[in-house]
């Protein structure tokens, strides 16, 4: 991913992904068009080398996160994850079933004492922020293609 962007930033170009079903989608709008003398040759997602690179740092950062969260849930002892502690750092890390502690401290004139709140269950923690971006992205760049795509049969 990281050598597509560098080509991609030493072109000046956007890099071209294909999706899933192009092929099928693009004899479709032949098809629907009519037109015997138009014929759709590809449809793609153009994708920034910055997004690029941004999605190759997130891929980065979740193997890190991972791997941090299989060496805190290991003895020093242990060398190889169990299947469990493999499933537990998967559910964290890439689920985000992370816990969610308040820790609330009252103030006291007499004996101190604090009290620690249940965890936070208040929003599904899939949609976390960086998700419902990706997503948005991911929706704008199809209906920004689609759009593209359609453009010339919608000109008729």
């Amino acid at each position: 991913m990281e050598a597509l962007a560098q080509r991609c930033e030493t072109s000046g170009e956007h890099a071209h992904l294909g999706i899933p079903g192009g092929l099928e989608l693009t004899r479709l709008m032949d098809a629907a068009s009519g037109n015997p003398f138009q014929r759709i040759t590809d449809i793609y997602w153009s994708v920034s080398p910055a997004a690029l690179r941004g999605l190759a740092d997130q891929v980065r950062t979740t193997v890190v996160e991972l791997v941090a969260e299989l060496r805190a849930a290991m003895p020093d002892d242990q060398q190889i994850p169990t299947p469990d502690q493999m499933e537990h750092a998967l559910h964290v890390v890439v689920h985000g079933d992370r816990a969610r502690v308040n820790v609330n401290a009252a103030q006291t004139s007499g004996s101190g004492s604090s009290n620690v709140g249940q965890a936070a269950a208040d929003e599904d923690p899939f949609w976390s922020h960086g998700r419902r971006i990706g997503a948005a992205v991911v929706g704008l760049a199809t209906l920004i293609g689609t759009g593209a795509a359609l453009w010339p049969l919608l000109g008729k």
